[in-house]
């Protein structure tokens, strides 16, 4: 997590990653989310490299199988972003795309 310990040792918060419990069959679902990241610091990888860092802690300290993203559609940075953290298509609606991501193998 290099670029994010370079913005904590300069006391700078450039966004955050969390896990939000969903409603879903017996409230095992998490939704991963990336929220408020500044501006100045979009397309520099930060919000993959917290969310990599987030689902090692997530699938190291869990027994959660999967967790969700969900962008607004016209968001295809976020998109991409949830790609390359190996997430795949799991539905669409007008409002929302959702892509999921399981529990790597161990």
């Amino acid at each position: 997590m290099g670029r994010h310990r370079d913005l904590a040792r300069a006391g700078r918060r450039g966004g955050c990653v969390t896990f939000r419990q969903c409603r879903g069959p017996g409230n095992r679902l998490l939704d991963l989310a990336c929220n408020g990241l500044l501006p100045r610091y979009w397309g520099l990888g930060l919000a993959a490299e917290a969310s990599r860092a987030a689902l090692a802690y997530l699938w190291n300290s869990t027994s959660y199988d999967r967790v969700y993203a969900r962008p607004d559609p016209p968001n295809g940075k976020s998109v991409e972003a949830m790609r390359r953290l190996g997430m795949r298509h799991h539905a669409s609606t007008a409002a929302m795309i959702t892509y999921v991501l399981e529990r790597p193998a161990r």
